[in-house]
């Protein structure tokens, strides 16, 4: 297994933005979460940050490693380090990529092991890009050289191997790569192309996965990237729970947060907003027009054209239209809440 480093301290100049950038949400969850739930349970997870505000919304579980800028970057890789000797590599990887899965970080860590690769860069062939690296390789096919990419590229743009700076590396060459290239240069500056160049100056194995879906290593800049990730992972969800039996109406209006659970059978209509922790029972019909937050539903529940946040709904309950139910509810099996009805801090039973 591997130590995860999670990298978090990037300009929000584009975002324009008071809020660290991997605190925007993507369908209802910060970007860094996103990273954080893409990794084994098991993996040893540090965030890198230069901002305090977002320790208060990662896990307990998940250490937390302050960068201060005077400090530099060897000084905070060797705090990260702290815990998490055991392990053999480590994952390289930037909070600002919502969309990388656990499956690929699966297979992309298979082949770097299976291959002994002394670091396994994960690459999209695209021609998209409007950062990142770029990887070029010689004539033999090897990587010898990074080529750092600022601006958008022409159009049309040329297809490259693209890189967002996401490698699983070894370990101990990782430490003794950091230790050389920071010797040279303190700064955090093109700090993925200096540890690749030095590890290829040194004859180490560097080898590439190549990830199939080009949005899974799609780094998040600015509002308009921020759009398209959230309509990318919207939809991933949607079909994730029809796969499983939810009927959508109308998918294109429907938004579901990542943490949802919907049993088969159940319907969701036009305008439907569900999410946090909500569990939603089988053969119900949630919508048109309604917002369900951190709910525990029942099954053949109705909730028609209402909001319903931080409460239980027994089986076969009728709510709304235009009801309003309010935290801390607990409303029993077979109950009808009509029309206009506000309901708070109220158990309605037998």
């Amino acid at each position: 297994m591997y130590s995860a480093f999670i990298l978090t301290n990037q300009s929000t100049d584009k975002m324009r933005s008071e809020q660290p950038k991997v605190l925007h949400q993507i369908c209802f969850k910060s970007m860094i979460n996103w990273v954080l739930d893409a990794l084994p349970s098991t993996s040893f997870k540090v965030v890198i940050a230069d901002s305090e505000s977002i320790k208060d919304d990662i896990s307990e579980q998940t250490k937390f490693v302050f960068q201060k800028p005077q400090e530099g970057i060897l000084h905070t890789i060797s705090q990260a380090r702290n815990g998490g000797q055991q392990y053999s590599d480590v994952l390289i990887i930037n909070g600002d990529m919502p969309l990388i899965t656990n499956q690929t970080l699966k297979a992309a860590y298979e082949l770097h092991t299976s291959s002994k690769n002394t670091a396994t860069i994960l690459t999209a062939t695209m021609g998209n890009y409007t950062d990142g690296y770029r990887i070029v390789r010689d004539k033999h096919g090897s990587i010898n050289k990074v080529i750092t990419l600022n601006k958008k590229p022409s159009s049309p743009a040329p297809t490259y191997e693209i890189s967002p700076g996401a490698y699983f590396i070894r370990a101990g060459q990782f430490y003794s790569a950091t230790k050389a290239v920071v010797a040279k240069d303190n700064s955090c500056n093109n700090y993925f192309k200096k540890i690749i160049e030095y590890l290829i100056k040194n004859n180490e194995q560097v080898g590439t996965f190549n990830v199939e879906d080009n949005s899974e290593l799609m780094s998040i800049n600015d509002r308009q990237e921020l759009s398209l990730a959230n309509e990318v992972m919207r939809m991933r969800i949607i079909k994730s729970h029809m796969k499983k039996g939810v009927t959508f109406i109308s998918p294109e209006t429907a938004h579901i947060g990542g943490d949802v659970v919907i049993v088969c059978d159940t319907i969701i209509m036009p305008n439907t907003i569900i999410q946090g922790k909500t569990t939603i029972g089988k053969a119900s019909i949630i919508g048109p027009n309604s917002n369900v937050v951190n709910c525990l539903v029942g099954d053949n529940v109705e909730i028609n054209c209402s909001v319903v946040m931080s409460s239980k709904v027994g089986n076969n309950t009728h709510i709304g239209p235009f009801a309003y139910i309010r935290p801390a509810c607990d409303i029993g099996e077979n109950f009808k809440i009509g029309d206009f009805v506000e309901e708070k801090d109220s158990v309605i039973k037998d």
